[in-house]
């Protein structure tokens, strides 16, 4: 089954330190945060349509020397079994490739890390794993594992929900699960969200990419 592609930002300098890469955002997501950023990739209510593979691939192809790498954004990219030829026609063309993952699929973050496809990989750690069960996952035990095989973690930090409590325990988390991949705040911005309640919070002063560990 092909990744179901919702959009490609053609160029970013953010979305992979270091590198000019190019985003592409895979719809369909099994979480349900409602601070998500991206609800045209989550909500099937909110689906545009799709952009072909082929489109997105011949489109690196004329790319090649231009862009440093590809960053895989969601939604969560792991859901589709088609990720794997996706990303080996990636590599193929020559590019480097950066996965963006909320963490529920570890078997297939550790697989494409072995095969080569997936140079680096950014989980993110949303909420305590105890209260995963807000952002509509019934079991965090792949989320902490996901945390272990990542090369960065990041967190959103997002007013009223992220307390000073709420962070001093995802920081003890943080050292209880041995994970080695740094860990930095991303702030929350202003814009559509999945809840339309936070889109009226203003934004948060958490600087960006503030280290935490």
């Amino acid at each position: 089954m092909p990744v179901a592609i919702g959009g490609l930002l053609k160029s970013s300098f953010c979305d992979w330190p270091g590198r000019v890469a190019a985003v592409v955002f895979v719809r369909g997501c099994n979480f349900r945060c409602p601070w998500c950023h991206n609800p045209s990739l989550v909500d099937p209510a909110r689906f545009g349509p799709a952009v072909p593979e082929e489109e997105v691939l011949g489109w690196l192809a004329r790319r090649k020397g231009v862009l440093d790498g590809v960053v895989v954004s969601g939604g969560e990219p792991t859901l589709w079994p088609g990720l794997e030829p996706f990303l080996e026609e990636v590599r193929r063309l020559g590019f480097r490739v950066k996965l963006d993952t909320n963490g529920s699929r570890p078997d297939v973050v550790r697989r494409l890390k072995e095969h080569g496809l997936a140079e680096c990989v950014a989980a993110d750690y949303k909420l305590p794993l105890r209260l995963y069960g807000l952002v509509g996952c019934r079991d965090a035990g792949p989320v902490a594992e996901t945390l272990r095989l990542a090369d960065w973690v990041r967190t959103t930090v997002v007013p009223g929900v992220h307390t000073d409590e709420v962070l001093a325990e995802m920081r003890r988390e943080f050292g209880a699960l041995g994970v080695s991949a740094p860990w930095r705040f991303q702030p929350f911005r202003p814009g559509s969200y999945l809840d339309p309640a936070f889109s009226s919070v203003r934004r948060n002063p958490v600087g960006e990419a503030c280290p935490v560990a």
